[in-house]
C-alpha cells in the first residue's frame, strides 16, 4: 500500500510537469517503478489518473492517461468511452467522433450476441455515446426478445427525450411493480397519460416507491394531481411527508398553501423546512405570519428556510441568516443560503455568492451560477469566466448566461456551442440557462431548441419563452 502511495505521489509530480497540449498523448511519462505493477494495475492506475485530470478540467492530459490505459486493454470499451469523452471536452471533436465510431461498431455487434448479459452491457455502453447514431441502436434494442434489455433501451432513450420510448415506458409503468426509473423518465417527458398509473403508486407499501411517485407527480406540474398528493403530508413516514411538501410547490396551485402551513408544525424538522420552502415558491401572503413564527426557530436551521420563504414573499429579512450558512457542513443549507441572498435583493450581501462558484459540491456551484445569472454583478465576471472553462456544463451554462447579460461574448459562444452539442444534456443545460438571458439575441438559439430532437429540450425552451411572456405582461 505504501509503495502504491509513493508511486502515486511521484507520478503526480511528474504529470504536473509533463508537456501540455497535443504532445501529452504521445509523451506521457511512464509510471515510476512500473516494473513492479501488473498490466491490470497499470491500466487501473492510468484510468484513475484520467479521472483526476477530468475533475481538474485538464481534458488533454486526461486523454493522455486514457490512451495509456487503452494501450494495455485495447478492447475495453469503458476506457475508450472515457477517452472519447475527454477528447470531446478538449475540443477535439473529430478525434472524439472516430473513437465513438469504434465504440458503436463494437456495440452494434454485441447487440446481436445470443448472451443477454452481453447485450445488456452493450446498451449501457451505447447510452454513454451521444448523437443520433447511438439513438438508432437503442431504437433497435426496443424490439429485443429480452424484456430487461427493452426496458434499459427505453430508459436510455427516455433520458435523451426520445419520444419513441414513450409507448414502452407506458407499458412498463402499468406493471404491478414498475421501477422508479421508469416513473422518473415519464416525468421527465411529462407524459400525462402516465399520471393515473403513478398515482396508484402513492399507496405502495414501499416508502421508496411512494416517494418516487410523489416526486414525479410534482415534476409533472399538473394541478389536477393536488388531491392525490395531499394525503402524503400525513404519511406515517416523515420521508414521504418531506417529499410531498417539496412536490407541492411545483404544482403552482395556491390551494396547497393551507395544508403546507399546517405542516410547519410537523414533528420532523426537515418536513418543516421543505413546507416553508414550498410556501415561498407558491407566493401566497397568507403564509407570511406562520413563516415569521418559524423564523424564530433556530433549531437545525429551520429559520434559514423560513427566511428564504419570507424573502421570496417580499418581506425584509436579515441577510446575516444567509451569510452565516454559506459555510454550513450540509450542502443543502449552503444552496438554500445562496437562494436566500439572491431573493433578498441586497446586492452587497449577494457578492458572497461569488466564491460559492468553487464550492466542493456541484449542486451548490450550479445554484450559485444560476443566482448570478439573475443578479448581474460586475464583480462576478472573473469567477464566471473561470466557471465556463470547467467540465461541469450545467454550471458553465448558467455562468455563460450571466456573462452574456454583461455583454461578454464568451457567454454567447458557450451556449451556442452547447446547443450544437450531440449530447442531450448539454442542449438541455443551454436551454435552461437561456431562460436567464435578457438579450433578445438569445431568440435564435431558443428557436433552434424548439426544433430539437429531444422532447425535454423542446419543453424547456418553450418554458423559457413562456417565462419571458409572463414577465412582459
Amino acid at each position: 500500500m505504501k509503495t502504491c502511495l509513493s508511486l502515486l505521489i511521484t507520478w503526480c509530480i511528474l504529470a504536473i510537469f509533463s508537456p501540455s497540449g497535443a504532445a501529452v498523448e504521445e509523451n506521457f511519462p511512464e509510471i515510476p517503478g512500473q516494473g513492479r505493477l501488473s498490466p491490470k494495475k497499470k491500466q487501473l492506475f492510468y484510468g484513475f489518473l484520467g479521472k483526476i485530470y477530468e475533475e481538474e478540467g485538464d481534458f488533454l492530459r486526461a486523454a493522455g492517461a486514457y490512451q495509456q490505459a487503452l494501450k494495455i486493454a485495447p478492447d475495453d470499451l469503458k476506457i475508450r468511452t472515457a477517452l472519447a469523452r475527454a477528447y470531446r471536452e478538449a475540443g477535439k471533436t473529430g478525434t472524439a467522433g472516430r473513437e465513438y465510431e469504434i465504440i458503436l461498431e463494437q456495440s452494434a455487434r454485441n447487440l446481436t450476441d445470443p448472451d443477454p448479459s452481453v447485450r445488456k452491457q452493450a446498451i449501457k455502453t451505447i447510452s454513454s455515446v451521444p448523437g443520433p447514431e447511438s439513438d438508432s441502436l437503442l431504437l433497435r434494442a426496443l424490439t429485443d426478445p429480452d424484456e430487461v434489455i427493452r426496458r434499459k433501451a427505453a430508459l436510455a432513450l427516455g433520458d435523451r427525450g426520445n419520444e419513441a420510448a414513450i409507448p414502452v415506458l407506458l407499458q412498463l409503468v402499468e406493471q404491478s411493480d414498475p421501477s422508479g426509473l421508469t416513473i422518473s423518465r415519464l416525468c421527465q417527458l411529462r407524459v400525462k397519460e402516465a399520471i393515473p398509473a403513478i398515482v396508484k403508486r402513492l399507496s405502495s407499501s414501499r416508502i421508496g416507491m411512494r416517494r418516487t411517485a410523489a416526486s414525479s407527480l410534482g415534476g409533472m406540474e399538473d394541478p389536477d394531481t393536488l388531491d392525490a398528493l395531499l394525503p402524503g403530508l400525513k404519511d406515517d413516514n416523515y420521508l414521504m411527508r418531506k417529499t410531498t411538501a417539496y412536490a407541492l410547490w411545483q404544482l403552482h396551485d395556491t390551494r396547497a398553501v393551507p395544508p403546507l402551513i399546517e405542516v410547519l408544525n410537523d414533528d420532523a424538522s426537515i418536513v418543516k423546512k421543505l413546507a416553508a420552502y414550498s410556501l415561498g415558491k407558491l407566493g401566497d401572503s397568507a403564509a407570511i405570519e406562520p413563516l415569521k413564527i418559524l423564523l424564530e426557530d433556530t433549531t437545525d436551521s429551520n429559520h434559514l428556510y423560513a427566511a428564504l420563504a419570507l424573502a421570496e414573499l417580499g418581506e425584509p429579512v436579515d441577510t446575516k441568516i444567509f451569510l452565516d450558512e454559506l459555510d454550513a457542513v450540509d450542502f443543502f443549507y449552503r444552496g438554500t443560503a445562496i437562494e436566500g441572498l439572491e431573493a433578498s435583493g441586497d446586492l452587497s450581501a449577494a457578492q458572497a455568492i461569488i466564491p460559492m462558484l468553487k464550492d466542493k459540491t456541484g449542486w451548490v456551484r450550479s445554484i450559485a451560477a444560476e443566482a448570478l445569472a439573475t443578479l448581474n454583478l460586475p464583480e462576478s465576471r472573473e469567477a464566471l469566466s473561470e466557471s465556463i472553462k470547467g467540465g461541469d456544463h450545467l454550471v458553465g451554462a448558467y455562468a455563460a448566461a450571466a456573462l452574456w447579460n454583461m455583454g461578454d461574448e464568451a457567454g454567447e459562444e458557450l451556449l451556442t456551442r452547447l446547443m450544437a452539442s450531440p449530447d442531450t444534456d448539454d442542449r438541455e443545460f443551454a436551454a435552461r440557462a437561456l431562460k436567464y438571458v435578457s438579450d433578445e439575441s438569445r431568440l435564435p438559439l431558443l428557436d433552434k431548441a424548439l426544433d430539437d430532437p429531444s422532447l425535454i429540450v423542446r419543453r424547456i425552451a418553450q418554458e423559457s419563452l413562456e417565462a419571458e411572456e409572463k414577465t412582459v405582461e
